[in-house]
């Protein structure tokens, strides 16, 4: 059996003051109405059944994401962190609780936050790497071509081309670049043979335990300490105990760039991570002149600039490459060249007497 598993613990401090810690970034509505997690839901939902959809958040955001959904889009159940400590955790926990219930559970592993185009291409390459789980002992991860010098996501270096009639190619794994200076940036997106990672993966969950065991100790030995307790009225404080112990370690260095067992799947989609509003701004839709506009927005001779609005009017007159969001009583104006920087202004803002903003 498949398991769609969505990662919805991100908090998005670039994206303030649209998230905030109350409100995540996957709730984020875009100008169609529908927010990153229900467009992720819905882009699992295509390959499996609603009640084997989990979804992995903090349980500070428990409460909003189940208000969000209303009631209105299914899934199956929740895995619930006391506290944020990367990917790693996440998904082991995720692949334990799965096991508990299914000894064959496969996993799709998507983040929340996404923007994807074509996604019939998606699930194209995540039927291509569903197959290969079926076929051997496999971590697989999707990878898409890079479309610009990007500094702020991983790259996948390929290797050999995998043999046989897939519906998307597929490529050993050579090697995992972090994400890397602009001049390196540059140079592997001239060489061809590096893919964007997407942080999307597909592999049984025992597959993944096994290899969490091998390369993660530590993290290995405090899920073992807590099996027990998962799926009892002791989970939460179980948790507490484990998330206190272990560190904040990604999947991709905790297991992915130390196993010899990885294909990544080439992605014929397009794709960015929702990580800053220059990101919400290039993917758009832009209007004649280049603004991305949302809410109640006036842009009279204004060019190339966000302009997003939850509450009120923003009338936005002769401005050229800005990024201007209100949410409530609170405004963020910028550049869009320093969008990435806004995660400073909440940092700035924690323990002041604006902390209520953050």
């Amino acid at each position: 059996m498949f398991y769609g598993v969505i990662l919805a613990g991100g908090r998005g401090e670039r994206l303030w003051p649209a998230n905030t810690r109350a409100h995540p970034k996957h709730l984020l509505t875009g100008p169609d109405g529908e927010s990153m997690l229900e467009k992720a839901i819905r882009r699992i939902q295509a390959l499996v059944p609603p009640k084997h959809v989990q979804i992995v958040t903090h349980r500070n955001y428990l409460d909003a994401i189940e208000a969000h959904l209303d009631g209105r889009i299914k899934v199956g159940g929740y895995v619930v962190e006391p506290e944020g400590k990367n990917t790693a955790v996440a998904i082991a926990l995720a692949a334990m609780k799965l096991l508990q219930a299914d000894p064959n559970a496969h996993m799709f592993v998507l983040p929340s936050d996404h923007f994807i185009g074509e996604e019939d291409r998606l699930r194209q390459a995540l039927r291509t790497a569903a197959r290969l789980t079926l076929e051997g002992e496999k971590l697989v991860t999707i990878g898409v071509n890079p479309t610009r010098p990007e500094t702020n996501y991983g790259y996948i270096e390929m290797g050999r081309p995998l043999e046989g009639d897939y519906e998307v190619p597929v490529y050993a794994v050579k090697a995992f670049k972090e994400k890397p200076e602009p001049d390196v940036a540059v140079d592997l997106l001239a060489r061809g043979d590096f893919l964007w990672n997407t942080g999307m993966y597909v592999w049984k969950a025992r597959v993944l335990l096994e290899s969490v065991k091998r390369f993660m100790p530590e993290l290995n030995g405090g899920l073992q300490a807590v099996e027990s307790e998962i799926g009892t009225d002791d989970e939460a404080l179980a948790l507490e105990g484990l998330y206190t112990r272990i560190g904040n370690v990604s999947i991709d260095y905790g297991v992915m760039e130390k196993a010899d067992n990885v294909l990544v799947v080439r992605g014929g989609f397009v794709w960015d991570d929702y990580s800053d509003w220059e990101i919400v701004a290039r993917v758009g839709p832009p209007d004649g002149d280049g603004n991305v506009l949302r809410g109640k927005v006036l842009a009279v001779d204004a060019h190339r600039s966000l302009v997003w609005s939850e509450d009120g009017l923003i009338a936005a007159l002769g401005v050229d490459d800005l990024v201007i969001v209100r949410k409530g009583d609170a405004v963020l104006v910028c550049p869009r060249v320093r969008a990435r920087d806004v995660k400073s202004v909440v940092h700035e803002l924690k323990g002041r007497a604006f902390d209520d903003y953050a």
